[in-house]
């Protein structure tokens, strides 16, 4: 019986042994199942990628980076002035640019951020471009260049399928077009005639067009250079009174000799004067605002400068989107009348925005907000207020307790300060008067002072000639709420507080002032002839209620005018010569002094540019980790530690002379010399403290003005500015002066 029971009971336990030993079978079967799904799928989709991106890239052409040109060797007298050593590859004169404006096929933008702005190359286009290449040698004067042919050089390959980023594998190969050029001889222009003009009666405007034409002689020929000479007569003949003069060109090219002979064919027309003024498109601007800018006069001769001068008075009204002033030439007869056509924009402006600044060892953060309004009461009343307000700090370190609470009381915290100009022409109905009252208030905060200040100036300007004004004002000033760090005197001497001052010093200032201008620049945006004279006098103290007897003169003289050096090469020279006295008077110690924010500061972008702002002359110096004073402003140290005031002086004088080279039509080189020198007073005045500083720059011509940028450096090695950088980088709008 028991060997029965025991036969059962292993017969029942077989199968539950068999299901144990069974389980993990199954598992194995089914992970390794599940390992070749998912190679499989994984191979699939790795093949899925592989097509897909073959396809992508199937057939599609690399983009190019850069086209770029290589030439066999130029002769010699290529070279200006024939400075080139035997065996040396002369200048081209020209550039891979230049040369690319001739071609359909284009590069890359140098800056590729999307696949939609890359160039895909297209070698059939480079089939064509290659007779268009050839054809812009032979306008630049080399007849006979020939393109030896293009070669592709792979800069990078086709990006690699494994590990790539979706987003590259849109992008294929990346080349370089080379161009091989021989250029051949360069053909020089050999004759110049002129036909027409034989009778004219004015010697100047003959000796100016010769003089265009003798300037070609010898030069190497290039399409563009006939034709400047035909537009540059045209001009001369415009600027002369002959408003419909014409002037074309014959070419006759000698392959065999290399020699071009050109032919001017002018024809003057008849001397013209101005007509009638039409001015159309008013609708809320009084008609006698824009009739009183008008420099054009019914009988006088004919001058495009008055055009423009014209064009830009009433621009600068403020009112007007746009303005055109065109001569009616299609009219018979030499009277030639004008059309002033306008369209009024909104009169109404607000600008509300805000950043942030940090220099000089202070940071702000700042919003502003400013209201124009240039039709106040459709009688021209313009106002421009200007708000801005925010915080300012000065972080640095303080020794003593004592510093470190007058910091917290001066060295941060808020600012305000609120302008409000006022342009109210034809005063009284005077078109010759017209009034300028200005006001201020602000709540300043300096480095190491804090106070508060109310100016007014009302004034008023008389214009007997369009060229001439006078513009007597008044002037008001008070500083109260006067806040300082007693430790620090160069700081209290910034805001002319007397030596034994308290924390509650103030000062009110009064002051009359004449200020006479004569103006004859043409254009006024950007002279190239005439000359600029204004002379300021003021006083403060004599009777007035006020804290300082002083007085103040400035001068300054302006001259514009231009050097031809070819018909397409014009140089307008600029030249400045320019100061100012500050004097106190009285027997009275306390009131015959000049507060610092009245004297003269001197350096910057518009008067000696190899210098930062308003740092040529008296300054004081102070510790940017401690804010104490420092005695002397060029010890040697590290320019960083520095922090530099200006206090300003009582005599200066600075002077420019500039020439700007006209290279395009909308892109001008200059070449400066700035020099200048400022005192504390009139007997520190020396010669040895004038600093010639010499600079170059360009300028982008735009609508509203110059783009200006200007690079000066220093030319002498002064003790006094050891610590300051020794160039001056100036970005701005409108020309220096």
């Amino acid at each position: 019986m028991l060997w029965i029971l025991a036969l059962m009971a292993w017969l029942l336990s077989a199968p539950a042994q068999a299901a144990e030993e069974a389980e993990p079978r199954a598992e194995e079967q089914e992970e390794a199942e599940r390992d070749r799904v998912t190679s499989a799928v994984a191979e699939s989709l790795s093949e899925w990628w592989r097509d897909w991106t073959l396809k992508r890239q199937a057939g599609k052409p690399p983009t190019v980076r850069d086209i770029s040109f290589q030439e066999e060797d130029i002769p010699v007298r290529m070279w200006p002035l024939g400075l080139v050593a035997e065996g040396q590859r002369a200048w081209r004169g020209t550039s891979d640019a230049s040369i690319r404006t001739a071609m359909v096929q284009q590069e890359s933008p140098l800056l590729t951020l999307t696949d939609a702005r890359r160039v895909p190359l297209d070698t059939e286009l480079l089939v064509t471009d290659a007779y268009r290449v050839e054809i812009w040698y032979a306008h630049q004067g080399y007849f006979d260049a020939e393109l030896l042919g293009w070669e592709i050089v792979e800069v990078r390959p086709t990006p690699p399928l494994n590990g790539l980023r979706p987003e590259r594998l849109k992008r294929g190969a990346v080349v370089e077009v080379v161009g091989h050029v021989d250029p051949g001889p360069v053909s020089t222009i050999a004759t110049v005639e002129r036909v027409g003009l034989e009778d004219f009666p004015s010697a100047a405007v003959l000796r100016s067009i010769d003089s265009d034409m003798e300037a070609l002689l010898g030069e190497p020929f290039s399409l563009d250079a006939p034709e400047a000479l035909a537009r540059s007569a045209v001009e001369t003949l415009n600027n002369s009174g002959f408003a419909r003069a014409r002037a074309t060109t014959r070419i006759v090219a000698d392959a065999d000799s290399q020699e071009v002979h050109v032919t001017l064919l002018v024809e003057p027309g008849e001397l013209c004067v101005f007509g009638e003024v039409e001015i159309e498109g008013l609708v809320d601007v009084p008609r006698e605002q824009v009739e009183d800018r008008i420099t054009i006069q019914a009988g006088r001769k004919y001058d495009p400068e008055k055009l423009s001068g014209t064009h830009q008075a009433i621009f600068a009204l403020k009112t007007f989107s746009v303005v055109q002033v065109v001569p009616d030439l299609s009219v018979e007869g030499n009277v030639i009348p004008v059309r002033v056509i306008v369209t009024e924009t909104r009169f109404r402006e607000l600008l509300v925005g805000g950043g942030g600044a940090a220099g000089n060892g202070a940071v702000e953060l700042r919003a502003r907000s400013r209201f124009r309004h240039t039709n106040m009461f459709g009688s021209m009343l313009q106002l421009d207020a200007d708000l801005t307000g925010g915080y300012k700090a000065y972080p640095q370190a303080a020794n003593t307790t004592e510093v470190l609470q007058a910091v917290s009381a001066t060295q941060a915290g808020p600012f305000v300060q609120f302008d409000a100009d006022f342009y109210y022409p034809h005063l009284a109905g005077n078109p010759k008067l017209s009034a300028r009252p200005d006001a201020s208030v602000a709540w300043v905060r300096e480095r190491n002072a804090s106070y508060k200040t109310v100016e007014l100036k009302p004034g008023i300007t008389w214009a007997p000639a369009r060229s001439l004004s006078l513009s007597p004002s008044y002037r008001y000033k008070t500083i109260w709420d006067l806040d300082y760090v007693e430790s620090i005197p160069d700081e209290i001497d910034y805001l002319a507080c007397p030596a034994d001052a308290t924390t509650d010093c103030t000062y009110t200032l009064q002051m009359v002032q004449l200020r006479m201008i004569s103006d004859r620049r043409e254009p006024i945006i950007q002279p190239t002839q005439g000359h600029y004279v204004e002379l300021t006098v003021s006083g403060a103290g004599a009777g007035f209620a006020g804290d300082f007897d002083f007085v103040r003169s400035t001068v300054d003289l302006r001259k514009y005018g231009q050097l031809r050096l070819g018909p397409y090469d014009r140089v307008v020279l600029a030249g400045r010569l320019a100061g100012g006295l500050a004097q106190p008077y009285g027997s009275d110690p306390e009131r015959a002094q000049v507060p610092v924010p009245e004297r003269f500061l001197l350096g910057g972008g518009t008067t000696v540019r190899g210098f930062s702002e308003d740092l040529l002359g008296p300054r004081s110096c102070s510790s940017r980790d401690t804010g104490e004073s420092i005695p002397n402003c060029h010890t040697p140290r590290d320019r960083s530690e520095v922090i530099f005031t200006p206090s300003g002086g009582q005599a200066m004088v600075y002077g420019s002379l500039e020439a700007r080279v006209r290279m395009t039509s909308d892109f001008d080189v200059v070449v400066f010399s700035d020099f200048g020198g400022n005192w504390a007073t009139l007997d520190a005045v020396a010669l040895d403290g004038i600093q010639p500083t010499l600079g170059t720059g360009i300028r982008y011509l735009t609508p509203a003005g110059p783009v200006r940028l200007d690079f000066a450096v220093r030319l002498r090695d002064d003790p006094d500015y050891a610590l300051d950088w020794p160039f001056g980088v100036h970005l701005s709008i409108q020309e220096a002066f």
